[in-house]
């Protein structure tokens, strides 16, 4: 038997960090090269990725820092095919990319607006997740894909309701995929995460008073802290969560959890 804690281990495998920020996207790639994973760091703009790959390799970790804009499905191939190359192979897809800051209401929203909102937070996901499953498939040792939703995916929050709607259709889109790609190993997961200190919105811009209720409504009445998100997202990414897919599995202070 398998000691528990060594089914934590990503010793030897290869993670893809989609959407790299300052926040819980850092602390996830942290945890899961000090669990043994080599990371690929991928965001729109090195600023972040740079010195946070050198912390990596610190640690004795192999890293990239790769620039890529997550709507270009052309741009997404040829950062999962660098990864491919570059680091050997790929085990672990984390799709962090996805944008809630059009703030305002569906009435005074524009085409481009709303698509805008969809294609960072939906098709991002779609052409990431295509991407990584060609290149687990092709591997054959399957793997692990894990998406970021959102509490209000599960709420009506005003002012970001096509965030909303989009999250909304990302859960879905993670239990389709689990569907299918469970024959090939690959397990499909979401992370719901709530609202974390310093990260996503900014409450107070949606509706005055937002941001109280939001604690009020929060069982464990606060905020998230950052690295609070990474202890779930080393769970689906290792071989401790080999028999869960299609979940989306709540990281949010308890607010939503029966919606």
């Amino acid at each position: 038997m398998v000691a528990t804690r060594e089914r934590f281990r990503l010793d030897g495998k290869v993670a893809i960090i989609a959407g790299v920020g300052e926040t819980n996207s850092r602390h996830i790639a942290l945890a899961l090269a000090d669990a043994g994973a080599d990371v690929a760091l991928v965001a729109r703009r090195t600023l972040i990725t740079e010195p946070l790959a050198e912390e990596i390799r610190a640690m004795g970790r192999r890293a990239l820092a790769i620039q890529a804009d997550f709507t270009d499905s052309t741009q997404v191939d040829d950062m999962v095919g660098r990864t491919r190359r570059e680091l050997g192979r790929l085990d672990v897809l984390f799709n962090h990319a996805g944008s809630g800051t059009v703030m305002k209401p569906v009435i005074e929203m524009t085409d481009e607006e709303w698509r805008g909102v969809f294609a960072a937070n939906v098709d991002a996901a779609f052409f990431a997740t295509r991407a990584a499953a060609r290149v687990m498939i092709d591997e054959g040792r399957g793997g692990s894909i894990i998406n970021t939703s959102s509490t209000a995916s599960r709420l009506t929050p005003p002012m970001v309701k096509a965030y909303a709607v989009a999250k909304a259709a990302l859960n879905h889109f993670t239990r389709c995929m689990a569907e299918e790609l469970a024959p090939h190993g690959i397990r499909v997961n979401s992370i719901l995460l709530g609202t974390f200190e310093n990260a996503g919105p900014n409450l107070d811009a949606i509706s005055p008073g937002f941001k109280d209720w939001w604690l009020r409504e929060t069982p464990l009445g606060r905020f998230g802290q950052a690295h609070e998100s990474a202890g779930a997202a080393l769970y689906l990414a290792s071989e401790a969560s080999s028999y869960t897919t299609g979940a989306i599995l709540s990281v949010t202070g308890g607010i939503a959890v029966g919606a």
